[in-house]
């Protein structure tokens, strides 16, 4: 499996350092600039925002596309590796991945806190504490495996299957896949509707009269939080079990 791990790094090492340099320049650059009104503020941390989701994006894809064509290696039925280990070995990537842009953003977070006073995220980010920082890793990366786990087993369905329509398909069941359980958890645990703003919630621009600006951000490990966990940890368990059958008994076939 080391050396599924390393011909990942090595077949994203460009895009993946491309999109992290750029993405160091862009917060150096907004941390450089002071923005005049409150709306451009609001822009401010906006494209911040955007900046970070783009990586995060773009490692998701790398990770898919990494076991995607790992199911096409020739070779894949020689090697004396379990259907496991493709899959490990694609998440595994993914996790380190944004482990480095989560560092990248806690070196902004402390820049903030500590050398930059009069930034606009400066009061919320004062009030994190450790406990704050852990709990949005985690909740990070576990959101960032539950989806890799449905797209894995979306891509296996494809190879797994051969009938016509196969694309849409697979678009609807991604779909389902995204909402059902949100929604599920909605009516059993009173969560907000999607993963990100039930662990996350920035509130960027609010306009009460006087062109106030407020970013609250709320950080899980709330009353509720380990029902939701527990019941996507089930869907993901379900979901790892059958990817790993149809690898074994479709794919390989």
């Amino acid at each position: 499996m080391s050396k599924l791990l390393k011909y990942q790094f090595r077949q994203n090492a460009t895009s993946l350092l491309g999109a992290l340099s750029i993405l160091i320049l862009i917060q150096l650059s907004l941390l450089l600039y002071t923005p005049g009104g409150e709306q451009a503020k609001a822009y401010t941390i906006m494209i911040s925002v955007i900046s970070y989701a783009a990586v995060c994006i773009l490692i998701f894809v790398e990770c898919i596309r990494g076991f995607y064509q790992s199911l096409k290696l020739p070779s894949r039925r020689l090697l004396p590796l379990g259907p496991l280990a493709y899959m490990a070995a694609s998440l595994i990537y993914g996790l380190i991945s944004q482990s480095v842009l989560g560092l990248i953003a806690l070196a902004q977070a402390a820049l903030i806190k500590h050398r930059l006073p009069h930034h606009l995220l400066h009061d919320a980010i004062a009030s994190f504490g450790i406990g704050d920082y852990l709990a949005a890793a985690i909740t990070g990366l576990w959101m960032f495996v539950f989806y890799c786990m449905v797209a894995y087993f979306l891509v296996t369905f494809l190879f797994s299957f051969r009938f016509k329509g196969k694309i849409p398909v697979v678009i609807i069941a991604f779909t389902l896949l995204q909402n059902v359980p949100s929604l599920i958890e909605q009516e059993l645990f009173h969560t907000p509707v999607t993963k990100m703003t039930q662990y996350f919630s920035f509130k960027l621009y609010e306009s009460d009269g006087a062109g106030s600006l407020t970013v609250p951000v709320n950080f899980p490990l709330k009353e509720w939080f380990m029902g939701p966990v527990l019941f996507e940890l089930a869907i993901v368990l379900v979901l790892l079990g059958v990817t790993l059958w149809l690898m074994k008994h479709k794919v390989e076939n």
